[in-house]
């Protein structure tokens, strides 16, 4: 019996989904394990127990040698290259040249031909920030494109349409706030791409964030593999597998003000009793014109468009939570769980605990096996 150390955070989403990965990938192997969850904090105590394989966040450690010190075979993740790393300790970072390759890509793609990097003062202070950005602007240079500096950037109505690539979802949200503030068409005058796939920073912006997705399961997964992989080598990238495209970047999307007002109000709202009038005095407008321009930008009427917000945040919930469905149907703007069972059934064909359950077993997740905090 294998003892497995994962030092996680997992009252950080991320973190939790990333174990998750670990768990569903250990299930495939033969070998049986006992994972245990801890925290780096409490390396003096975790040296009396003798682990095989030590699994921990490389952007929360402080010291690697004393991770290393915890096992024969480690595995750290990490959000930049690590170097000069003990022998025992294998590495799993991110890459983020492909990331920036990926919306470089989709920027080509929209025939762009001036493009900038972005980021807050939060992702500023970051190496994995630092690595993005590096990669983005050497290969917009190598493909012979413009570099605006988003320090000095001033909009303007007739400019060429450029394209900006965000260190992360939260800086993201950040430039199309200020961008909206300012009254720029968005993506007709800046086209704008983040990574995470971050779904709480997708609710509050202003405009959907189209995102590069970092999966933090299949990184989870991709751990596991790493560690146990015959071929033993030391360092592992992770890349991302696709974009997903939102307004931000959308390129037949038409910015529509109102549109956007109601959007706004209902990513807000979801989980609240509204009424498509509600809204409809929030952007200032009747019904009707609501009716008509939310139908000619997005093709469905407000009210499906709630319907299918609360469907996609209970398919989520499911996913990602035990919360009982009661709970989930609160969350969701729904007054009873019998409302999400009509919903799920109407536009799912299952009900909510099918599928769970489907999505559980399709990709072998179950219980937790030996977790210690």
């Amino acid at each position: 019996m294998k003892k497995i150390l994962v030092l996680l955070d997992v009252m950080v989403f991320f973190d939790r989904e990333l174990f998750r990965g670990i768990q569903a990938a250990l299930k495939t192997y033969s070998t049986q394990s006992t994972v245990y969850l801890s925290s780096q904090n409490d390396i003096d105590s975790l040296r009396l127990t003798k682990w095989d394989v030590v699994i921990a966040d490389g952007d929360k450690v402080s010291d690697i040698n004393a991770i290393s010190s915890l096992a024969n075979l480690c595995l750290i993740y990490s959000s930049s290259e690590l170097n000069d790393v003990p022998k025992n300790v294998q590495v799993l970072s991110l890459d983020n040249e492909q990331f920036a390759s990926l919306a470089l890509g989709k920027f080509l793609d929209l025939g762009i031909k001036k493009v900038g990097f972005y980021c807050n003062e939060f992702d500023d202070k970051f190496l994995w920030n630092r690595e993005r950005k590096h990669a983005f602007l050497e290969h917009a240079k190598n493909v012979g494109l413009s570099i605006i500096d988003m320090q000095h950037y001033q909009p303007q109505r007739n400019h060429e349409q450029m394209g900006v690539f965000c260190s992360t979802d939260r800086s993201a949200r950040t430039l199309l706030q200020s961008l909206s503030d300012q009254r720029v068409m968005i993506p007709q005058q800046v086209a704008v791409i983040g990574v995470d796939c971050d779904p709480i920073e997708n609710e509050i912006s202003p405009i959907s964030i189209t995102s590069i997705d970092i999966n933090p399961f299949d990184i989870g997964k991709q751990a596991v593999q790493s560690v146990f992989s015959l071929r033993r080598n030391q360092h592992h990238r992770y890349t991302a597998s696709h974009i997903e495209i939102n307004d931000s970047c959308r390129e037949d999307y038409q910015q529509d003000t109102v549109v956007s007002q109601a959007l706004f109000y209902i990513y807000n709202n979801y989980q609240n009793p509204i009424k498509v009038s509600t809204i409809a005095r929030y952007c200032r407008v009747s019904r009707k014109t609501l009716d008509t321009r939310f139908l000619n930008a997005k093709g469905i009427t407000v009210h499906q468009y709630i319907v299918n917000t609360r469907v996609e945040r209970a398919k989520k919930y499911l996913i990602e939570s035990d919360e009982s469905i009661e709970e989930i149907a609160m969350r969701c703007g729904y007054p009873h769980h019998s409302y999400l069972y009509q919903v799920f059934k109407k536009h799912m064909n299952c009900t909510p605990v099918d599928y769970r359950k489907s999505f559980r077993e399709n990709n072998n997740i179950g219980e937790d096996r030996s977790i210690t905090h």
